[in-house]
């Protein structure tokens, strides 16, 4: 990007039946403080037929600075590579259609790439506590490092760092010539395995803490179950379509917790010692979940909400452990898909 000069920007929002979220979110994006017309935010929609669209062309007519993409096949990095394609600005933008935006965030996100000579930058995904008592578990668990583990971008940081992932990102066009776009035979875990691939070829990911959007999770336990379920089968099964080394040692963590969970309970049957070794596991686990429930209630403040806490925590880590169990057994019987 030429010194002293605005560079452009090109907001991408994969979308599909968000008739809920989308308008929030476009919203907080026109709102900010970044010059309209060096922005634009484009929606590439999967074909909504649940108000979606009638919401996103209302908005555009008075804009000026929103259009609508179809991406036909309705999938997310589609969506995303056909946004890229049909953009000319110098940086791309990902917003997720699930949350809003401060009034700084472009134009921060925008600056730290130069500030700090990055090639991706992002913020910090504060969650949305509010709703049902399930609502709200989700909402605290899943920015809590018992759930997310070492990623920064949900637990938040006290400083910029250099990372792996953030939450959306901020691409300089360039990235996308020098390393290609998205996978689409991935579904899921399509930006991982991108950030992954372009690190590898000397890229950089910074994640500033000053940077925030508010993300609205999904708070039905069916519909969490199904967002834990799919992300954690697409990044073992994600080795079918690319050579990219995805998985850390925290991504086996979950199966490791399913299987001492299966050996304790075959492990009875073989006699009382080896039984109640077994189970020991077993009790620091639920101990630990228990525990780790009644603070994030207490700091919530609110108790009633430790044995929603317990339920959102487990139905995160064991549908983490079958769903990544069941991604490996596929991705090995199927073999690498011929390309």
């Amino acid at each position: 990007m030429a010194e002293g000069s605005t560079p452009t920007v090109s907001v991408l929002i994969p979308c599909y039946n968000e008739a809920q979220w989308i308008g929030p979110c476009l919203e907080s994006l026109l709102a900010n403080d970044y010059p309209a017309d060096k922005m634009e935010l484009v929606v590439l929609d999967g074909g909504s037929d649940d108000g979606t669209l009638e919401c996103v062309r209302g908005i555009a007519a008075a804009a000026g600075n929103v259009r609508v993409v179809h991406n036909a096949a309705r999938l997310k990095p589609h969506g995303l590579n056909l946004g890229i394609r049909e953009t000319t600005s110098d940086v791309v933008i990902r917003a997720d259609a699930h949350a809003s935006y401060p009034t700084n965030y472009i134009r921060r996100l925008v600056e730290d790439l130069d500030r700090y000579d990055a090639d991706n930058t992002g913020g910090v995904r504060e969650t949305y506590v509010g709703g049902t008592r399930m609502a709200q578990a989700v909402g605290l668990a899943i920015s809590h490092r018992f759930a997310a583990g070492d990623a920064h971008y949900r637990t938040g940081t006290d400083r910029v760092r250099s990372v792996d992932s953030v939450f959306g990102g901020c691409f300089r066009r360039d990235v996308f010539d020098r390393v290609g776009l998205f996978n689409e035979d991935l579904i899921r875990t399509q930006d991982r395995e991108f950030n992954r691939r372009f690190i590898a070829a000397g890229g950089t990911i910074i994640l500033d803490p000053e940077v925030r959007c508010l993300y609205y999770p999904r708070g039905r336990a069916s519909d969490y179950w199904r967002w834990n379920y799919d992300g954690a089968f697409w990044l073992f099964y994600a080795r079918r379509f690319t050579d990219v080394p995805m998985v850390s040692w925290r991504n086996l963590v979950p199966m490791v917790l399913v299987f001492s969970h299966l050996l304790a309970v075959l492990a009875l049957g073989l006699g009382p010692t080896i039984g109640w070794v077994s189970l020991l596991p077993v009790v620091l686990y639920w101990a630990a979940n228990a525990g780790v429930s009644l603070r994030t209630a207490m700091r919530h403040g609110d108790v009633t909400l430790v044995p929603h806490l317990v339920l959102v925590f487990a139905m995160t880590h064991f549908g983490y452990g079958l769903a990544s169990l069941q991604g490996l057994a596929r991705a090995l019987v199927a073999g690498k898909k011929q390309r």
